[in-house]
C-alpha cells in the first residue's frame, strides 16, 4: 500500500498548515477526516491534484466530530453516492442530526462559527457506520480502528496494515518535519489519564509513520508520542494557575525544546488559550 497523501486545508485566513485530510489510495478511495465545510473547495482541489474526484471517495474515517475535522462530511456525502462514514458511536447521532452539536458550537463560538467552520450538513443514517470498540474495518486492506479518548470522549485513531497511524488530535499537533508534539486540548472533554492511556496504545502499535491532523505526517513517531505522554500532566498542572503564567511556561518549554525558529508554528496564542481552558476544566 502506498503511503497516505496529506491534503492541506486552509484556516479562515486562507493560509495552509491549519488542518489536514489524508488520502488513502487503494482499490477503494478512503479519506481520514475531511476538514471544515468552509474548506470543502480546497478538499475537492486536493483530491483533484492526486487524480481523484469527490465522487470517487468510498470511505471517510473520522477521528472525531469536531468541526475542523468533520464539518464537511455532509457536503462530501451529498457528492459521493457510495460513501460510508466510519465514526465513534458517541459521534454518530450528531452526524445524522447535527442540530444539537451546531447549537452547542454556536453558543461557544458565536457568529464567527460561520466564518471559521461553516454549517455541518446532516448525513443519511444509512451511510453512517458506528464504531464502539477496537475493530478492523473493511477499508484499504484492513484498517484498525481503536478508541483513543483523552482529547475527546468520541475520538478514534486508525492504523493501516503497513504501520501508519492516523492519530487525529490525540497525538497533538506538529508541522511537517516537526520534532515536538504540542497538546491540542480544547474543552470540554479533556481527560489526561485517558489521554495518556491512548498514547500508550499508539506506542504499542510501533507505528512507522504518524499522521496528525494539525498538520503533518511524521517519521519515527514513538519517541514523540512518549514525550507527549510525559508533557500532558505538566501542562495540566500549569493550568491550575493563571492563563498568562500557563502561556509563558508553555512557550518557554516549546522554545527550549526545539529553538525559537522551529517554535514559531506552535506559538499561536489562541491555541495555547484553548488548551488552557480545556486542561483547567479537566482539573474539576
Amino acid at each position: 500500500m502506498a503511503d497516505p497523501l496529506l491534503i492541506d486545508l486552509p484556516g479562515p485566513d486562507s493560509a495552509g498548515g491549519h488542518t489536514a485530510a489524508f488520502l488513502i489510495e487503494g482499490d477503494e478511495v478512503a479519506l481520514v477526516d475531511c476538514g471544515p465545510a468552509v474548506a470543502f473547495p480546497q478538499l475537492e482541489a486536493g483530491l483533484a491534484a492526486h487524480g481523484r474526484r469527490v465522487e470517487d471517495v468510498r470511505h471517510l474515517l473520522l477521528t472525531h466530530i469536531h468541526l475542523d475535522h468533520a464539518g464537511a462530511v455532509g457536503l462530501l456525502a451529498a457528492r459521493a453516492p457510495a460513501l460510508e462514514v466510519w465514526v465513534h458511536e458517541r459521534g454518530a447521532r450528531h452526524l445524522i442530526d447535527p442540530s444539537r452539536l451546531m447549537a452547542s458550537a454556536r453558543l461557544v463560538i458565536g457568529d464567527e462559527l460561520d466564518v471559521l467552520f461553516g454549517p455541518l450538513a446532516p448525513v443519511d443514517a444509512a451511510r453512517v457506520r458506528a464504531v464502539d470498540a477496537r475493530t478492523t474495518l473493511p477499508v484499504a486492506g484492513g484498517v484498525l480502528a481503536l478508541p483513543t479518548p483523552g482529547h475527546a470522549r468520541h475520538h478514534l485513531a486508525f492504523a493501516t496494515a503497513d504501520d501508519v497511524v492516523f492519530a487525529g488530535d490525540v497525538a497533538g499537533g506538529a508541522p511537517p518535519g516537526g520534532c515536538y508534539l504540542m497538546p491540542e486540548a480544547p474543552p470540554p472533554d479533556i481527560d489526561v489519564p485517558a489521554w495518556r492511556a491512548s498514547l500508550a496504545e499508539l506506542v504499542a502499535l510501533e507505528p512507522r509513520r504518524l499522521a496528525v491532523s494539525h498538520c503533518a505526517i511524521l517519521d519515527d513517531p514513538v519517541p514523540l508520542l512518549r514525550d507527549l505522554a510525559e508533557r500532558l500532566p505538566r501542562w495540566q498542572a500549569w493550568a491550575a494557575g493563571e492563563r498568562a503564567a500557563f502561556s509563558t511556561a508553555a512557550r518557554a518549554e516549546i522554545t527550549a525544546a526545539i529553538g525559537p525558529e522551529a517554535a514559531t508554528w506552535y506559538l499561536h496564542e489562541d491555541l495555547l488559550s484553548h488548551s488552557y481552558d480545556g486542561l483547567r476544566r479537566s482539573l474539576g
